[in-house]
């Protein structure tokens, strides 16, 4: 079963927020009511649509991973060996003990 996406109410949320800013931003700068109101009323509209359109892209990116996802790796399939796919060797360092002795002093 699939579940949907909430896009409406994410864009809802999207509105509501760009309805706030412009209605602080206007107040704020002095203008007049009416025009703050009409200017908030666009702006919520404006972003609601931008909202939507942007969730209904994202929905359709996130669900084609998920099913080129679920194709490439199935339920009950063995984990897949990466570390022999890896075109580096993977095998911790090793340290070699060779560090260049001190110099010894010569007896005079």
């Amino acid at each position: 079963m699939r579940r949907p996406f909430p896009i409406a109410p994410m864009a809802s949320c999207f509105a509501l927020a760009g309805f706030a800013i412009a209605i602080v931003s206007g107040l704020s700068g002095g203008a007049e009511a009416i025009g703050v109101l009409q200017g908030a009323i666009l702006a919520m509209v404006i972003c609601y649509i931008v909202a939507m359109v942007l969730g209904k892209g994202c929905a359709t990116i996130v669900r084609e991973h998920l099913e080129r996802y679920s194709e490439e790796r199935p339920l009950g399939a063995p984990p897949l060996e990466t570390a022999d796919a890896l075109p580096f060797d993977t095998s911790p360092p090793t340290i070699e003990e060779s560090a260049p002795s001190a110099p010894e002093a010569e007896a005079a």
